[in-house]
């Protein structure tokens, strides 16, 4: 009889936990729309995010919450002068990250990942015997596919 209190007291808090994780992803994606916005993302990217302003400037809409997460951050370590191997540097991008905290980092990925888009990505987990990942299976690459779309020809840019 108590191991039957017992699953549906475990019942309840999963449920509980699923629905209320739920809440908090949709007020996150509002926060990172928000801020988004707020600190003039849309000038380079585009408002919609996949329009940006130059042929360089990355789309970001659709791309994974966790490759943008780490490319913001490696962007903020970058303008701290910092000479880590994770670390980017570029002069527009490192000014625009000293504004962000670490919250709206992860919101704006979030929602970044949740918008619709033509990019096919891909993302490839390389196992522990792959050269170059080390011994951490964490490492991913990814593979960005756009359909229809010329690229242009930049040096030292090889396409398949």
């Amino acid at each position: 009889m108590q191991k039957l209190s017992l699953n549906k007291l475990a019942a309840i808090f999963g449920l509980a936990f699923v629905l209320g994780s739920g809440t908090a992803s949709a007020q996150d994606l509002v926060a990172g729309q928000q801020a988004y916005e707020k600190f003039a993302c849309a000038s380079c990217h585009g408002a919609d995010a996949k329009s940006s302003t130059l042929p360089s400037y990355p789309i970001l809409a659709g791309q994974h919450a966790d490759y943008l997460l780490h490319a913001l951050r490696t962007y903020k370590r970058g303008a701290t002068g910092s000479t880590q191997v994770n670390a980017r540097n570029n002069a527009v991008m490192t000014a625009m990250v000293q504004q962000l905290n670490d919250a709206d980092m992860v919101n704006i990925s979030a929602w970044l990942a949740s918008l619709p888009s033509g990019l096919q990505i891909k993302r490839l987990r390389f196992s522990r015997g792959w050269r170059g990942a080390g011994s951490d299976p964490g490492i991913y690459r990814y593979r960005v596919e756009i359909p229809d779309v010329e690229l242009p020809k930049l040096p030292g840019l090889r396409l398949p």
